[in-house]
């Protein structure tokens, strides 16, 4: 579903404050979406409609726009054997962390939300993009092709024991 905020900075780390902000105000600038691959990934829950508008990339891979909704990416995403998501406990880069699992932050009309105070999270099986099975993710898990893992730890810290399982 993509990521809703920038990776944390220290308390008191004011160059980083500063540098999310800006970043938070321009990432769906024509040269953010053009020129910054995580800028693609971004998905900001208070501004959805400037997402759908500016964001080059993940409304079209997420098939969230009606007009613009490709069977063909839907029929090749059913035609996986298995999909498997991981979600890592302690993620900081990957916000929400649910987002490994197709979930994502409500919608909201509060522009000055906070990590600490984030909207709540819609599971992937109450999102419209499952319920309205617009990749294809709700005939992929009505299939059993879906393998919901968490990994213990921050993001891409996979342990052994963790990733193991899946390849025996």
């Amino acid at each position: 579903m993509g990521v809703s905020e920038l990776p944390a900075c220290g308390t008191w780390d004011v160059f980083c404050h500063l540098m999310h902000r800006y970043a938070r105000g321009r990432v769906y600038s024509d040269w953010a979406q053009t020129n910054l691959v995580p800028a693609q990934y971004f998905r900001d829950p208070a501004r959805l409609p400037l997402y759908y508008k500016q964001n080059h990339w993940l409304p079209l891979v997420n098939n969230e726009l009606p007009e613009s909704r490709n069977e063909t990416f839907r029929e090749n995403f059913t035609s996986l054997n298995s999909l498997v998501l991981v979600l890592f406990s302690n993620d900081t880069t990957v916000v929400p962390k649910e987002s490994g699992w197709f979930g994502s932050y409500a919608p909201t009309d509060d522009a000055a939300w906070t990590r600490a105070d984030p909207p709540p999270i819609i599971p992937m099986r109450e999102h419209p993009l499952y319920t309205e099975d617009w990749v294809g993710l709700k005939t992929l898990d009505e299939r059993g092709a879906v393998v919901e893992l968490t990994c213990e730890g921050p993001h891409m810290h996979i342990a052994r024991a963790c990733w193991e399982p899946l390849v025996e």
